[in-house]
């Protein structure tokens, strides 16, 4: 037994041993191998290129040398940039046109301090395949640049590297292949109209925009009714006072075709306001040579917008039309005057496609509670009550015939009846000899001519609304339901809530 033992144990040490032995084999053989492996692999692998890095800019090398001219032929035809006397660099030939100057400036820093990293390739070893693989065989661009001293310099852009930061140049004719930043040499690449102001209309005068007389809205997409809006400030209006029409502390932007109502706030105004400060997505042609406005469906405009006054700083009114929108939601815009044409997005002009319910303002009518004399409601022919109040403030006090009624009941219920709005459009007139199912009829104590709003039978959920006789549009009959029920509850002495 000792010896079985003694056997066991020897042959375990030796195993131990051969494994440790054999482990130790496999790794170096391993390592060896990875090692291999790295080397013929990394031999056919390019040297990335370093960072662009060199102590002077290669194109302006010294100081003195003052940039003067920048010509550029590119795949969209090219453009020539002058320094004026100013110090400022224009597009020669767009004198006439408002340039992005801060572009344009740049356009000439990034050329003055352009950095190249030149390639392996020597200018003798370069053969036709080479140039064609770098896109130096037809360049995207040639650009010369011209200095102040009489020198020049030349620039051939070809394909960009792999890397997407940079793109092969040669810098002069002649030379090998070196690489240069993208962000430096890109705008060698754009269109003289990149350089043009993509400003189409001023900003506003003030931040709440009411600066203009009048606004036209028009084009095929409004077909026979345009809008007509007019800004009519309400001469000596104080809190409390009624517009003409009897709304109170009205908006003075007014709708007057092809309705008569207020321009909404919260919904119309900024549409209105959105016409002033455009800015397009890009200049996308000059009307010059064979281009015409039909070119871009600007002959009959889908939409036209006109607007006149004093816009602030001297500048008078301007005119816009817009093509209809393409698939993928832009729109051709020009300015009258202008032999621009701009391209934007549709969704960037909110009064593109607005027709005049878009703009005006749902409630029907806001007579200020302490300037009304009576309200008298009637259901056809039948009357079904009729208030009438004296004081005002704190000292409101509402009678229905001699019996007098809670000043607070009835404030709910006046909340109500100014509460009627043009829920949704409705494009006839009223029919013929229609009878109205109420009527809310304001009677003021300036003596002005009373406000009937009243309401015309139409389907089962709805109702035609209509002020003074004027056209109508469709309300929920709910709220005539609820008129009528609290004008039973208020005569009771019961408390009502609001409509809204």
């Amino acid at each position: 037994m000792q010896i079985y033992l003694l056997y066991l144990t020897s042959n375990n040490k030796e195993a131990m041993v051969v494994k440790r032995i054999w482990v130790a084999i496999s790794l170096a053989a391993l390592a060896g191998g990875l090692g291999v492996f790295m080397a013929i692999f990394s031999r056919d692998k390019p040297a990335e290129a370093g960072p662009l890095a060199m102590a002077e800019p290669v194109l302006q090398a010294a100081a003195e040398r003052e940039l003067v001219r920048i010509s550029v032929q590119n795949e969209s035809g090219g453009y020539t940039l002058v320094k004026g006397a100013e110090g400022d660099f224009f597009i020669e030939g767009f004198e006439d046109v408002p340039q992005d100057a801060n572009a344009l400036f740049l356009t000439a820093s990034r050329l003055g301090r352009v950095r190249f990293q030149e390639l392996a390739e020597s200018p003798d070893d370069l053969k036709p395949e080479d140039m064609r693989l770098f896109g130096l065989a037809e360049p995207r661009a040639r650009v010369r640049l011209e200095y102040a001293d009489g020198t020049e310099a030349l620039l051939s852009i070809g394909a960009e590297a792999p890397d997407g930061k940079n793109n092969y140049v040669r810098n002069g004719e002649g030379a090998g292949i070196s690489l240069a930043a993208s962000a430096d040499i890109g705008d060698c690449l754009r269109r003289a109209l990149d350089f043009v102001d993509r400003t189409v209309t001023p900003p506003p005068e003030s931040p709440n925009g009411i600066a203009f007389d009048t606004i036209t809205l028009g084009g095929r997409v409004r077909g026979s009714e345009p809008v007509h809006i007019l800004y009519r400030p309400l001469s000596g209006a104080t809190e409390g006072e009624d517009s003409p029409e009897g709304g109170f502390l009205a908006n003075p932007c007014r709708l007057v075709r092809p309705v008569e109502a207020g321009v909404d706030l919260d919904r119309g105004l900024p549409m209105l306001l959105a016409l002033f400060g455009i800015k397009a997505d890009r200049v996308a042609a000059r009307l010059d040579g064979p281009l015409s406005p039909a070119d871009f469906g600007l002959a009959e405009p889908y939409s036209t917008a006109s607007v006149t006054g004093t816009l602030g700083g001297g500048i008078g009114g301007f005119s816009l039309r817009a093509s209809a929108p393409n698939e993928q939601g832009l729109v051709y815009l020009q300015r009258e005057g202008s032999d621009l044409v701009y391209e934007i997005a549709g969704s960037k002009l909110p009064w593109f496609e607005a027709g005049f319910f878009d703009l005006m303002d749902s409630l029907v009518i806001l007579p200020f509670i302490d300037s009304v004399a009576s309200v008298e409601l009637r259901r056809g022919t039948n009357p079904l009550a009729a208030f009438t109040l004296s004081g005002k403030g704190d000292d409101l006090a509402v009678k229905a015939g001699d019996a007098l009624i809670d000043t607070a009941l009835f404030r709910n219920f006046y909340q109500t009846l100014i509460a009627a709005r043009y829920d949704e459009y409705y494009d006839k007139a009223l029919p013929q000899n229609a009878v109205p199912v109420l009527e809310i009829i304001y009677r003021y104590r300036n003596g002005k001519a009373p406000d009937t709003v009243a309401f015309y039978p139409a389907t089962s959920r709805r109702v035609l609304t209509s002020l003074n006789s004027r056209r109508p549009f469709y309300t929920y009959a709910a709220y005539v339901d609820k008129v009528m029920a609290d004008c039973e509850h208020i005569l009771a002495g019961q408390r009502v809530l609001p409509y809204l």
